[in-house]
């Protein structure tokens, strides 16, 4: 028989501190030891709690993650190179599948000041789109990972045809 795919996605704020430290650290390892039980195809876009602790914080924790982390629209203003990948590309049962992460402005107003410090947020609809023209001819399927909030969710589908399935945080 087949086996049916599957793939596990994460919409962001696992990394957040607003709680007590030790409740932080059994979030931490219980999270750990989810990841591990998955499939190799993980995904991830980045949340405003995950910047809780700074940008370089959030690297170190995912630098070991068997799967990407995906953020199309924020940049360091350093180089205006792009913090994550913008998407990945896999194959299940033979369709491509391409998947993008965004992060919304009212997320990223959520992140505290000091934390965004060297980094700049762009505008997600303009990139999906221009992402969107640029994958379309290469998968079957396009997926759009959100850290926005269905307040944003929705109005971004209208906004960019093309796009497969929206999977949203931040609600």
């Amino acid at each position: 028989g087949s086996r049916a795919a599957q793939f596990a996605i994460d919409m962001g704020d696992h990394m957040n501190t607003w709680r007590q430290p030790a409740a932080a650290q059994q979030q931490m390892a219980k999270y750990e030891a989810a990841m591990s039980r998955f499939p190799r195809t993980w995904f991830m876009t980045m949340g405003n709690h995950d910047l809780d602790n700074g940008l370089n914080n959030l690297r170190q924790k995912v630098q070991y993650a068997h799967f990407p982390v995906l953020c199309a629209n924020v940049t360091e203003k350093s180089s205006d190179l792009l913090v994550f990948r913008p998407f990945q590309i896999f194959e299940r049962n033979g369709l491509k599948i391409a998947v993008m992460g965004f992060i919304s402005e009212h997320a990223w107003q959520a992140v505290a000041l000091p934390q965004k410090q060297g980094l700049t947020f762009h505008d997600p609809i303009p990139i999906a789109k221009k992402l969107v023209a640029e994958l379309r001819p290469k998968v079957d399927l396009i997926v759009s990972l959100h850290h926005m909030g269905i307040w944003f969710d929705e109005p971004f589908a209208k906004a960019v045809p093309g796009v497969d399935l929206i999977i949203g945080g931040h609600s």
